[in-house]
């Protein structure tokens, strides 16, 4: 993590904007990515989870899980110069 900064965002315009001007990238029926391209060398990244994919616990964990991704080494390289929004979906039960 040379060069790069990490930052967090917050604003609900920030997010909106991502979700419109950027694009989606679907990992699974869980997760999708939502990415912006940035001129600057840093990373922002925010995180939506809804209420209806788990209690606070989980949802918290999620967080972690993610800030632990942003900060290990060999993610920086594949997400500098990006705005990266994390959007966690419930899972549909089969019944």
């Amino acid at each position: 993590m040379a060069n790069s900064k990490v930052f967090f965002l917050k604003k609900s315009s920030e997010f909106q904007f991502i979700a419109k001007q950027g694009y989606r990238l679907r990992v699974n029926n869980w997760l999708t990515l939502q990415l912006y391209k940035v001129e600057e060398q840093s990373i922002f990244f925010g995180c939506t989870i809804s209420r209806k994919v788990a209690n606070a616990v989980v949802r918290n964990k999620l967080k972690r899980w993610i800030r632990f991704l942003i900060k290990n080494q060999n993610s920086v390289e594949q997400f500098t110069g990006h705005k990266v929004v994390f959007v966690f979906k419930p899972v549909k039960s089969e019944s």
